[in-house]
């Protein structure tokens, strides 16, 4: 019989190509959709959140079930989670909007970091006024309304590309030692 930890770590390592795959496939399709630059850079920074943040949902879905006695409460649990994740990761509610004894909350959420870094590299370099149906809707430069409106900046992209890397660690980590800790079996 293996040991837990032997268990869990094996069950982590062996997401990783199965979310490598999804990235692989998804992320392409997703990016040429969306009718992005064709830019290397560009589309392998896409490729590089996209596939951390589907390698944390995967581990944050081990972890619900690995903390929990039963699926249905792994689901009540990852549900709360998920809103959390919504409303702080600065897309319905943008930072500058997200009143002040909250706003740590959104540094702590993995979703603000993905939105970070799948759209700054995507709009940090046009400069043309934002425009709308071809017409100038504000004098404001592209990059700057990102920046003014959403507190995406170029700045904050090494942030976000370290901590995509963060979240999915230590999601796995809680995992094994959910794993190798907790026994929820009735005797």
């Amino acid at each position: 019989m293996y040991s837990a930890i032997a268990y869990g770590i094996g069950q982590v390592l062996v997401e990783i190509p199965y979310a490598l795959v999804q990235a692989d496939i998804y992320g392409p399709i997703v990016y040429f959709m969306l009718k992005l630059e064709l830019d290397a850079g560009k589309f392998f920074w896409f490729l590089y959140f996209l596939y951390f943040t589907v390698l944390f949902f995967t581990y944050y879905g081990m972890v619900a079930v690995g903390l929990t006695a039963n699926q249905q409460i792994a689901s009540i649990v990852a549900t709360l989670l998920y809103v959390f994740l919504n409303i702080f990761s600065g897309f319905l509610l943008p930072y500058s909007r997200i009143p002040v004894y909250w706003k740590w909350m959104y540094w702590c959420t993995l979703t603000s970091y993905t939105l970070i870094g799948s759209i700054t590299p995507q709009f940090e370099d046009i400069h043309n006024p934002l425009q709308s149906s071809g017409v100038n809707v504000t004098g404001v430069a592209v990059d700057q309304c990102m920046d003014d409106s959403f507190g995406f900046r170029t700045s904050l992209l090494p942030l976000a590309a370290v901590m995509m890397v963060v979240f999915p660690v230590l999601a796995a980590s809680v995992f094994i030692c959910a794993i190798a800790k907790l026994n929820f079996q009735r005797r």
